[in-house]
Protein backbone atom coordinates (compact mmCIF):
# COMPACT_ATOMS: atom_id res chain seq x y z
CA UNK A 1 0.00 0.00 0.00
CA UNK A 2 1.34 3.69 -1.08
CA UNK A 3 2.16 5.91 1.93
CA UNK A 4 -0.17 8.37 2.92
CA UNK A 5 1.22 11.93 1.96
CA UNK A 6 1.55 14.74 4.30
CA UNK A 7 2.44 12.75 7.13
CA UNK A 8 4.56 15.29 9.91
CA UNK A 9 5.98 14.08 12.71
CA UNK A 10 5.60 10.49 14.02
CA UNK A 11 2.44 9.60 16.59
CA UNK A 12 3.78 6.88 18.07
CA UNK A 13 7.42 6.15 18.68
CA UNK A 14 9.31 3.27 19.87
CA UNK A 15 12.49 3.78 20.84
CA UNK A 16 14.87 1.02 21.45
CA UNK A 17 12.35 -0.93 23.82
CA UNK A 18 13.46 -3.87 25.37
CA UNK A 19 11.69 -6.25 28.02
CA UNK A 20 12.51 -8.40 30.50
CA UNK A 21 11.01 -10.53 32.72
CA UNK A 22 11.89 -12.06 36.38
CA UNK A 23 12.13 -15.26 36.58
CA UNK A 24 12.93 -17.63 40.22
CA UNK A 25 16.51 -17.25 40.78
CA UNK A 26 18.68 -20.75 40.50
CA UNK A 27 21.44 -20.87 42.92
CA UNK A 28 21.52 -17.60 44.56
CA UNK A 29 21.40 -16.12 40.92
CA UNK A 30 19.11 -13.35 40.00
CA UNK A 31 17.42 -14.55 36.46
CA UNK A 32 15.21 -13.15 33.76
CA UNK A 33 13.76 -14.06 30.68
CA UNK A 34 14.44 -11.39 27.44
CA UNK A 35 10.56 -10.92 25.71
CA UNK A 36 11.95 -8.11 23.65
CA UNK A 37 14.99 -6.31 22.46
CA UNK A 38 16.33 -3.13 20.00
CA UNK A 39 12.73 -2.48 18.71
CA UNK A 40 12.47 1.08 17.54
CA UNK A 41 9.47 2.16 15.09
CA UNK A 42 7.57 4.92 14.02
CA UNK A 43 3.86 5.55 13.16
CA UNK A 44 2.70 8.07 11.38
CA UNK A 45 -0.90 9.58 11.30
CA UNK A 46 -2.56 8.00 8.59
CA UNK A 47 -0.31 4.82 8.41
CA UNK A 48 -0.31 1.32 9.29
CA UNK A 49 2.77 -0.25 10.54
CA UNK A 50 2.70 -4.11 11.54
CA UNK A 51 4.39 -6.13 13.86
CA UNK A 52 4.45 -9.59 12.46
CA UNK A 53 5.84 -12.80 13.68
CA UNK A 54 5.30 -16.35 15.24
CA UNK A 55 3.81 -16.81 18.73
CA UNK A 56 6.72 -16.25 21.68
CA UNK A 57 7.78 -13.49 18.97
CA UNK A 58 7.30 -10.19 21.30
CA UNK A 59 4.47 -9.10 19.25
CA UNK A 60 1.63 -8.91 21.98
CA UNK A 61 4.54 -7.61 24.25
CA UNK A 62 5.21 -4.78 21.93
CA UNK A 63 1.58 -3.87 21.74
CA UNK A 64 1.25 -4.52 25.16
CA UNK A 65 3.83 -1.58 26.21
CA UNK A 66 2.55 1.21 23.19
CA UNK A 67 -1.23 0.79 24.99
CA UNK A 68 0.80 1.17 28.71
CA UNK A 69 -0.26 -1.72 29.47
CA UNK A 70 3.22 -3.12 30.17
CA UNK A 71 6.41 -0.69 31.43
CA UNK A 72 9.61 -1.35 29.03
CA UNK A 73 12.41 -2.48 30.67
CA UNK A 74 14.68 -0.18 28.39
CA UNK A 75 13.61 2.61 25.76
CA UNK A 76 11.49 5.43 25.31
CA UNK A 77 7.71 4.82 23.85
CA UNK A 78 6.89 8.76 22.63
CA UNK A 79 3.39 9.51 21.79
CA UNK A 80 2.76 12.86 19.89
CA UNK A 81 6.12 13.57 21.01
CA UNK A 82 5.80 13.35 24.49
CA UNK A 83 7.84 10.68 26.75
CA UNK A 84 5.06 8.35 28.32
CA UNK A 85 7.60 6.02 29.74
CA UNK A 86 7.27 6.95 33.33
CA UNK A 87 3.64 8.16 33.27
CA UNK A 88 1.74 6.50 35.89
CA UNK A 89 -1.73 5.00 34.94
CA UNK A 90 -3.65 8.14 36.39
CA UNK A 91 -1.26 10.51 33.86
CA UNK A 92 -1.80 7.94 31.21
CA UNK A 93 -5.69 7.58 31.28
CA UNK A 94 -6.02 11.06 29.14
CA UNK A 95 -4.14 9.93 26.71
CA UNK A 96 -6.16 7.15 26.08
CA UNK A 97 -8.66 8.78 24.43
CA UNK A 98 -6.70 9.10 21.70
CA UNK A 99 -5.14 5.62 21.26
CA UNK A 100 -7.67 2.55 21.40
CA UNK A 101 -7.49 -1.43 21.09
CA UNK A 102 -9.11 -3.67 19.26
CA UNK A 103 -9.17 -7.23 20.56
CA UNK A 104 -8.36 -10.83 18.79
CA UNK A 105 -11.84 -11.97 20.32
CA UNK A 106 -14.76 -10.45 19.60
CA UNK A 107 -16.88 -12.20 21.93
CA UNK A 108 -14.40 -11.82 24.46
CA UNK A 109 -14.11 -8.21 24.37
CA UNK A 110 -18.06 -7.73 24.58
CA UNK A 111 -19.60 -7.50 28.02
CA UNK A 112 -22.34 -10.55 27.37
CA UNK A 113 -24.61 -8.32 29.21
CA UNK A 114 -24.19 -5.09 27.71
CA UNK A 115 -26.82 -4.65 24.13
CA UNK A 116 -24.70 -2.84 21.93
CA UNK A 117 -25.80 0.57 22.35
CA UNK A 118 -24.27 -0.22 25.94
CA UNK A 119 -21.08 -1.64 24.44
CA UNK A 120 -20.48 0.86 22.19
CA UNK A 121 -20.90 4.23 24.35
CA UNK A 122 -18.90 2.82 27.29
CA UNK A 123 -15.78 4.61 26.25
CA UNK A 124 -18.23 8.05 25.98
CA UNK A 125 -19.88 7.02 29.40
CA UNK A 126 -15.96 6.10 31.05
CA UNK A 127 -14.71 9.89 29.92
CA UNK A 128 -18.29 11.64 30.68
CA UNK A 129 -18.37 13.00 27.21
CA UNK A 130 -22.43 12.67 26.43
CA UNK A 131 -25.41 11.88 27.84
CA UNK A 132 -29.31 11.46 26.58
CA UNK A 133 -29.90 12.35 22.79
CA UNK A 134 -26.19 12.99 22.13
CA UNK A 135 -24.94 9.85 23.28
CA UNK A 136 -27.89 7.50 21.01
CA UNK A 137 -27.03 9.50 18.13
CA UNK A 138 -23.25 9.28 18.89
CA UNK A 139 -24.13 5.28 19.12
CA UNK A 140 -26.29 5.37 15.58
CA UNK A 141 -23.14 7.13 13.99
CA UNK A 142 -20.86 4.51 15.09
CA UNK A 143 -23.01 2.02 13.70
CA UNK A 144 -23.06 3.40 10.54
CA UNK A 145 -19.58 3.85 10.72
CA UNK A 146 -19.13 0.18 10.62
CA UNK A 147 -22.05 -0.39 8.37
CA UNK A 148 -24.38 -2.10 10.37
CA UNK A 149 -27.99 -1.02 10.98
CA UNK A 150 -29.14 0.78 13.94
CA UNK A 151 -31.29 -0.99 14.74
CA UNK A 152 -29.03 -3.85 16.46
CA UNK A 153 -28.06 -1.23 19.06
CA UNK A 154 -30.96 -3.27 21.27
CA UNK A 155 -28.98 -6.42 21.01
CA UNK A 156 -26.88 -8.83 23.06
CA UNK A 157 -23.45 -9.74 21.17
CA UNK A 158 -24.47 -13.24 21.42
CA UNK A 159 -27.17 -12.70 18.63
CA UNK A 160 -24.64 -11.25 16.40
CA UNK A 161 -22.04 -13.26 13.98
CA UNK A 162 -18.08 -13.16 14.93
CA UNK A 163 -17.88 -10.34 12.08
CA UNK A 164 -20.61 -7.81 13.03
CA UNK A 165 -19.27 -8.76 16.69
CA UNK A 166 -15.95 -7.41 15.52
CA UNK A 167 -17.54 -4.52 13.60
CA UNK A 168 -19.37 -3.33 17.07
CA UNK A 169 -15.49 -4.05 18.97
CA UNK A 170 -14.51 -1.31 16.19
CA UNK A 171 -17.37 1.10 16.25
CA UNK A 172 -16.28 1.00 20.58
CA UNK A 173 -13.18 1.50 19.52
CA UNK A 174 -14.00 4.60 17.43
CA UNK A 175 -16.41 6.24 19.87
CA UNK A 176 -13.33 8.92 21.45
CA UNK A 177 -12.20 9.68 17.81
CA UNK A 178 -8.76 8.36 18.41
CA UNK A 179 -5.62 8.82 16.52
CA UNK A 180 -4.48 5.63 16.69
CA UNK A 181 -6.12 1.87 16.76
CA UNK A 182 -3.55 -1.09 18.20
CA UNK A 183 -5.31 -4.08 16.26
CA UNK A 184 -4.33 -7.37 18.31
CA UNK A 185 -5.02 -10.15 15.44
CA UNK A 186 -8.28 -7.87 14.62
CA UNK A 187 -9.18 -10.96 12.17
CA UNK A 188 -7.79 -14.46 13.38
CA UNK A 189 -10.96 -15.62 14.94
CA UNK A 190 -13.18 -15.09 11.86
CA UNK A 191 -13.51 -16.82 9.16
CA UNK A 192 -11.86 -16.19 5.58
CA UNK A 193 -14.47 -14.09 3.76
CA UNK A 194 -15.61 -11.96 6.95
CA UNK A 195 -12.32 -11.55 7.23
CA UNK A 196 -11.81 -9.66 3.71
CA UNK A 197 -15.12 -7.49 4.87
CA UNK A 198 -13.54 -6.60 7.66
CA UNK A 199 -9.95 -5.15 6.28
CA UNK A 200 -12.14 -3.45 3.50
CA UNK A 201 -13.94 -1.59 6.56
CA UNK A 202 -10.45 -1.30 8.10
CA UNK A 203 -9.06 0.47 5.01
CA UNK A 204 -12.55 2.41 4.28
CA UNK A 205 -12.00 3.78 7.70
CA UNK A 206 -8.33 4.92 7.42
CA UNK A 207 -8.85 6.21 3.99
CA UNK A 208 -11.98 8.45 5.67
CA UNK A 209 -10.95 8.89 9.16
CA UNK A 210 -6.90 9.36 9.08
CA UNK A 211 -6.51 7.19 11.54
CA UNK A 212 -2.94 5.82 12.27
CA UNK A 213 -2.90 1.49 13.07
CA UNK A 214 -0.67 -0.77 14.52
CA UNK A 215 -0.97 -4.32 13.27
CA UNK A 216 -0.09 -7.47 15.21
CA UNK A 217 -0.76 -10.50 13.25
CA UNK A 218 1.37 -13.92 12.50
CA UNK A 219 -0.79 -13.53 9.16
CA UNK A 220 1.47 -12.10 6.51
CA UNK A 221 -2.00 -12.12 3.91
CA UNK A 222 -3.75 -9.79 6.48
CA UNK A 223 -0.23 -7.66 6.93
CA UNK A 224 0.03 -7.02 3.13
CA UNK A 225 -3.55 -5.62 2.83
CA UNK A 226 -3.03 -2.77 5.17
CA UNK A 227 0.36 -2.32 6.53
CA UNK A 228 2.41 0.21 4.83
CA UNK A 229 5.66 -0.62 6.99
CA UNK A 230 6.58 -3.96 8.33
CA UNK A 231 8.58 -5.06 11.36
CA UNK A 232 9.48 -8.58 11.36
CA UNK A 233 10.35 -9.75 15.32
CA UNK A 234 11.92 -13.35 16.19
CA UNK A 235 11.95 -14.37 19.58
CA UNK A 236 12.01 -10.45 20.94
CA UNK A 237 14.73 -9.28 17.88
CA UNK A 238 13.96 -7.21 15.23
CA UNK A 239 14.87 -9.56 12.30
CA UNK A 240 13.61 -7.19 9.06
CA UNK A 241 12.19 -3.60 8.86
CA UNK A 242 10.92 -1.77 6.19
CA UNK A 243 8.16 -0.41 3.86
CA UNK A 244 5.52 -3.06 3.11
CA UNK A 245 6.26 -3.74 -0.69
CA UNK A 246 10.47 -4.24 0.00
CA UNK A 247 9.78 -6.75 3.28
CA UNK A 248 6.68 -9.17 1.42
CA UNK A 249 8.09 -8.35 -1.91
CA UNK A 250 11.65 -8.93 -1.88
CA UNK A 251 12.63 -10.26 1.89
CA UNK A 252 16.18 -10.24 3.29
CA UNK A 253 16.13 -12.49 5.86
CA UNK A 254 15.65 -15.85 5.55
CA UNK A 255 12.99 -16.38 8.73
CA UNK A 256 10.71 -13.09 6.19
CA UNK A 257 10.96 -15.72 3.64
CA UNK A 258 9.98 -18.69 6.02
CA UNK A 259 7.06 -17.26 6.86
CA UNK A 260 5.70 -15.75 3.59
CA UNK A 261 6.14 -19.24 1.97
CA UNK A 262 4.02 -20.72 5.10
CA UNK A 263 1.17 -18.52 3.72
CA UNK A 264 -0.96 -20.73 0.76
CA UNK A 265 -1.21 -18.60 -2.32
CA UNK A 266 1.48 -16.23 -1.43
CA UNK A 267 1.40 -15.18 -4.78
CA UNK A 268 -1.12 -12.87 -4.01
CA UNK A 269 1.25 -10.86 -1.49
CA UNK A 270 3.59 -9.25 -4.02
Amino acid sequence: MPLPSGASRPLLSLENIGKRYPLPARGGHVQSFRALQGLSLNVHPGQTVAIVGESGSGKSTSLRIALGLETASEGKVRFDGQDLTQLTWQQFRPLRQRMQLVQQNPFASLNPRFTIFESVVEPLVSFGLLKGEPLRQAARQLMDQVQLPASYLDCLPRELSGGQRQRVAIARALALKPDLLLLDEPVSALDVSVQAQILDLLRGLQADLGVAYVLVSHDLAVVASLAHEVVVLRRGEVVEQGPASRVLGRPADQYTRELLEAIPGRGVLV
